[in-house]
């Protein structure tokens, strides 16, 4: 995946574009995400990143690398 920045300490949710669970992780003190790669999904596929911090959301779209 590409360098992913978002919500400090927020929960983050990984889902196909037509909303099938991937996988879930929390982003770091300075809102990056981690993740070395995701299980079952093709290179160039598209993905969507949703983080929630319990009060704001945020959301991305992401192309896999």
């Amino acid at each position: 995946l590409p360098l992913i920045s978002t919500l400090p300490n927020a929960d983050i949710r990984f889902t196909t574009v037509d909303g099938s669970p991937i996988r879930g992780t929390r982003s770091d003190q300075h809102g990056a995400v981690r993740v070395a790669g995701l299980v079952d999904v093709e290179r160039g596929s598209r993905v969507i990143m949703t983080a929630f911090d319990g009060t704001r959301s945020a959301s991305l779209v992401i192309d896999t690398v």
